[in-house]
């Protein structure tokens, strides 16, 4: 890395069906917040001159489903990639603290928030389940994550496959790549983030077994599908009031938004 410490880091948003408005928000903040890094926005639909700004844009020729989405993720994208790190963003994947950056996260080839999600000896275990369990392989969320060139090249360099599964949220890529993949690319030498690194890049949600001791405004950013970042400092809150009353410490991460003095709206 030279001294502009994000200048080997491209921030990439990607949607293949019509949606990629919505993530470009995500985008220039993210940009914002990593100065001097590049941007890629790969989409299907056509964007003007003042939306595209002074990232990459890469048109696809077709729409892309959320399959294809899995494989242009795990084989295609380092193609477009032209630095040293990626960081994937998505509209409700973003830097919360810049201040919070660490270097030691460019030691790793992947990294990104743990999950609730993990594989122990063959068995795929959710809602934390695998906690305390011998080497977990635990899900690094991949919508907000921070991943080498090297990293991306390695399935189509090396022949690291995929291991289809009946459960579809197993097919996910940031699934197969932590979990299924990763001993392959582990003997290869790549390197995935410790959980007590990863825990401070990200978040998805915040549970005591994982946070308990973790000054949570010390965390670099976030990754939630019931969350979406709408412009800078303003957001969309999307989870049913169920939904917040069953995750653990959700009022935790509503008072760190607002610590933050963002713009709330709810749907």
């Amino acid at each position: 890395m030279d001294n502009n410490k994000f200048s080997e880091v491209t921030v990439v948003v990607i949607h293949g069906k019509g949606g990629i408005k919505e993530h470009l928000p995500s985008l220039y903040w993210n940009r914002k917040n990593l100065p001097g890094s590049h941007g890629l926005i790969v989409s299907n639909i056509k964007l003007s001159d003042d939306e595209i700004k002074d990232n990459d844009f890469l048109l696809l020729p077709d729409e892309m489903n959320l399959d294809q989405y899995q494989d242009f993720m795990i084989f295609c994208l380092h193609q477009h990639i032209h630095t040293d790190f990626a960081l994937m963003v998505q509209s409700d994947g973003w830097v919360l603290n810049a201040d919070n950056w660490n270097d030691a996260f460019f030691d790793f080839d992947y990294i990104g928030a743990p999950t609730h999600g993990a594989l122990c000896n063959g068995i795929y275990y959710r809602w934390y389940e695998w906690w305390n369990k011998n080497n977990p392989l635990v899900v690094q969320n991949g919508g907000f994550s921070l991943r080498s060139k090297r990293f991306l090249e390695a399935p189509s360099r090396y022949g690291i496959f995929k291991q289809l599964c009946d459960f579809p949220e197993l097919n996910n890529e940031d699934v197969q790549l932590c979990c299924f993949m990763r001993p392959t690319f582990e003997k290869l030498g790549f390197r995935f983030a410790p959980i007590d690194v990863a825990k401070y890049f990200s978040f998805e949600h915040l549970h005591p077994v994982m946070h308990q001791d973790i000054d949570i405004k010390k965390i670099f950013g976030q990754h939630s599908r019931f969350r979406q970042l709408t412009d800078n400092l303003k957001m969309d809150w999307k989870m049913p009031q169920e939904t917040f009353d069953k995750i653990a410490w959700e009022d935790k991460v509503l008072d760190l938004f607002k610590h933050y003095a963002y713009e709330i709206s709810t749907s």
